[in-house]
């Protein structure tokens, strides 16, 4: 079930979610009725460059769990059609890498641990010291966004401290990147921010507080990605 609805979406977001450049980006449903082709408006602004990176992910899973020899229950001969957007995708992405330079500590994060899970399922060993190459060069990036005492900045010059979401998400991606490539630096740079969060902790209250105490506020998506 869980496969199907996969590549519902797949088949769904590759036709109908894409501006003229044939990148994939966000839409709003105009549909009035349930039969016939849906009516889909595009949202303001320029396609996400990390949502290019997260749906190039989702592709290349969905294209590993179709293609696999040893689940040949779930194969569909649209699996070749997956893998191969997945390929389009990371092309734009690799030829768009200075501007993925320039994107938010989340982002790059985000894009770090993408990056490596997909590295974690590629057979291929070129795309694989492909996924490592671009995961090192955003790793270096983030470096020079880490204070001495772990606190993480923003993003390209801007100096002001991130979000405590943001640290977490990039401790994890310093992880991920020292388990896909074997630099011991990146694991270093996680185990600093990971010191820096842990100075937040109020066991009074269980939480990790930065800031006015007063304001704390945690989605249970932010909880997720905490356990995560």
């Amino acid at each position: 079930v869980m496969l199907q609805g996969a590549r519902i979406f797949c088949d769904f977001t590759s036709t109908y979610m894409r501006n003229e450049e044939g990148l994939f980006i966000s839409v709003e449903d105009k549909t009035k009725a349930l039969n016939g082709e849906p009516k889909l408006k595009p949202e303001k602004g320029n396609a996400s460059l990390v949502d290019q990176v997260i749906i190039h992910e989702a592709f290349l899973y969905v294209s590993y769990m179709t293609s696999n020899k040893s689940r040949k229950e779930y194969h569909t001969s649209r699996s070749s059609r997956y893998l191969e957007e997945s390929r389009n995708i990371f092309s734009f992405i690799r030829e768009s890498f200075n501007l993925l330079m320039d994107q938010s500590s989340k982002d790059i994060s985000m894009s770090i641990s993408s990056l490596s899970r997909c590295c974690s399922i590629e057979n291929d060993e070129m795309q694989k010291s492909s996924y490592k190459q671009l995961i090192v060069l955003l790793c270096a990036e983030l470096e020079s966004r880490i204070k001495i005492t772990g606190e993480v900045e923003k993003g390209f010059g801007n100096m002001l401290p991130a979000t405590l979401m943001t640290h977490f998400k990039t401790a994890s991606a310093f992880l991920e990147g020292y388990l896909t490539t074997g630099m011991y630096k990146f694991k270093d740079l996680a185990i600093r921010i990971l010191d820096y969060i842990e100075d937040l902790y109020d066991p009074s209250m269980s939480f990790f507080i930065k800031g006015d105490e007063t304001q704390i506020s945690y989605s249970i998506r932010d909880i997720g990605e905490i356990l995560k």
